[in-house]
C-alpha cells in the first residue's frame, strides 16, 4: 500500500500553479520579457546541472570537472530543486543497481504515474530504504562540496 506524502503533494501542486501563473503573466505580458528570457536561461540551466552535473558527473563519473564548473554545476543542480545533490545520486544509482525491483525508488513495475511521479510522493518502500543504505556513496562523501550542499 502506498503510503501518500501530503507535504510533497501540496509542494507539487502549489510549484504546478506558480507555473500556470508565471505563464499567463509571460503569455499576456504582464512582466518583462527579459524577465521572461531570464526565467527560461535560468530552466535550462538549472537542468544542465541536473543532467550534466547530478547525472552525468557525479552519478556516472563519466567525465572530470575543474573545481569551477564542479561548483558551478552543483549551485545549477540546487537552483532545480530535485533534493540535495548526494540523494539525488544515490537514488540514480539505486535505480540502476536494483532496476524495476522493490528496491529499486522509481520502480516501474509499480505502474507509468509511480515511476514518474508518483515516487516523490508517497513513502519510500522498505526495500528501497534498506538497498539504499548499501549504496557506495564514498566517492561523494570524500568530496567537501557535496557534503556541505547536503548539509
Amino acid at each position: 500500500k502506498r503510503e501518500i506524502v501530503w507535504k510533497n503533494v501540496i509542494g507539487f501542486a502549489l510549484l504546478h500553479i506558480c507555473g500556470w501563473i508565471g505563464l499567463h503573466l509571460a503569455f499576456w505580458r504582464y512582466c518583462d520579457w527579459r524577465t521572461t528570457l531570464y526565467t527560461g536561461w535560468l530552466m535550462y540551466m538549472s537542468g544542465q546541472g541536473v543532467t550534466m552535473g547530478a547525472h552525468r558527473l557525479w552519478a556516472h563519473r563519466a567525465f572530470k570537472a575543474s573545481l569551477w564548473l564542479r561548483v558551478l554545476l552543483l549551485w545549477l543542480h540546487t537552483l532545480a530543486g530535485q533534493n540535495c545533490l548526494y540523494v539525488w545520486v544515490r537514488d540514480h544509482r539505486q535505480h540502476h543497481k536494483y532496476s524495476d525491483t522493490d528496491a529499486d525508488p522509481h520502480n516501474a513495475n509499480r505502474g507509468f504515474f509511480f515511476s514518474h511521479v508518483g515516487w516523490l510522493l508517497s513513502r519510500k518502500h522498505p526495500k528501497v530504504i534498506e538497498y539504499g543504505k548499501k549504496i557506495d556513496m564514498s566517492d561523494l562523501e570524500a568530496d567537501p562540496l557535496i557534503m556541505f550542499q547536503k548539509e
